[in-house]
């Protein structure tokens, strides 16, 4: 009687791992709409090398804010051994990248690039970076700097909605 009950119950288990699904997927052509968002383009962010486990923590949050490129710079209180961390593989930064990417519209991965010496990065690869005439530099330092809403390029941006409005 007992071989008769595990028969049926591997007869019943076999069953189950036969069962077959079936997902269907329907491609609607209004959302691979290709959306390039001139200004999200251009966002760099240019900062001193952090520590190792900070900066995996901010891969995802930096490609779901729509930063196009990542800079790491090396800085006089930056310790030599952060660039040799196994967080700047790129297989480990791609996954965090991506992470982000899955949060946001945007598809494209940032790019991560490495700078060790800080003068020669800001006297001639900075300047070449961008196209643009005049692109706008916002400098995250303390101390006692303009505010963001009182730099030039956000004072026009103002005058222009007070005309219109």
């Amino acid at each position: 009687n007992c071989n008769t009950d595990s028969n049926t119950d591997n007869d019943h288990h076999h069953k189950q791992k036969s069962r077959h699904y079936h997902l269907k997927l329907t491609f609607v052509e209004s959302s691979m709409e290709c959306v390039v968002d001139a200004v999200a383009e251009c966002i760099t962010l240019v900062l001193c090398m952090p520590r190792p486990k900070v900066l995996n923590r901010l891969f995802p949050i930096l490609s779901s804010l729509g930063v196009k490129d990542i800079v790491l710079l090396n800085a006089h209180r930056v310790e030599k051994c952060y660039f040799d961390s196994k967080y700047l593989e790129p297989n480990r930064y791609t996954k965090g990248l991506m992470a982000g990417l899955v949060q946001s519209r945007d598809t494209k991965i940032p790019r991560l690039l490495i700078e060790k010496n800080l003068t020669e990065f800001v006297t001639v690869n900075l300047p070449k970076m961008h196209d643009q005439k005049q692109p706008v530099c916002i400098c995250a330092h303390p101390g006692n700097y303009p505010s963001i809403c009182e730099l030039n390029c956000f004072q026009s941006m103002e005058d222009n909605d007070s005309d219109n409005g």
